[in-house]
């Protein structure tokens, strides 16, 4: 079995917790399953009887406290860490809600952080993902594959 792999017919908490790099009660816990493929937020399949594939945040919702939210409410992040599944980070809001908490933390609008492009291209060059050279440098790897296309 691969690092994450669970018996098939596990309980769906049991399947979750394979997936979650649970740290300290305050910190974030990281999400290391399967991700959206246009952003770092997780997925997670709860079955069909729970609402199939959610996020991975969604799913920490249910687990927690035992039903989905509303559709029209979105599991929000304090942590402002997309990958975190720590329930002590996560929060119901509306889209709107969401947006305002972005704007008020001051995350959206602003010019694009500076970091170490030089470092940045020596891992790509080393062959490093587009992903831990975002880590490594403080930006998304949607940051960095954008930054490559421009160089091209």
């Amino acid at each position: 079995m691969g690092a994450y792999a669970v018996p098939r017919g596990s309980p769906l908490v049991v399947r979750f917790n394979a997936y979650v790099d649970r740290r300290g009660p305050d910190e974030c816990w990281p999400w290391r399953g399967t991700k959206r493929k246009d952003a770092e937020y997780g997925v997670f399949n709860l079955g069909r009887e729970h609402g199939g594939t959610v996020t991975a945040a969604r799913a920490a919702w249910f687990i927690e406290h035992g039903e989905l939210p509303p559709r029209d409410r979105e599991v929000c992040h304090s942590c402002d860490n997309p990958p975190c599944v720590n329930p002590r980070h996560l929060w119901l809001g509306t889209g709107a809600e969401n947006m305002n908490d972005s704007a008020k933390k001051r995350r959206r609008g602003l010019r694009p952080r500076r970091f170490d492009w030089d470092l940045a291209r020596q891992l790509l060059s080393q062959g490093q993902s587009t992903r831990k050279v975002g880590l490594a440098v403080g930006v998304s790897h949607t940051s960095i594959l954008n930054l490559l296309k421009r160089a091209a």
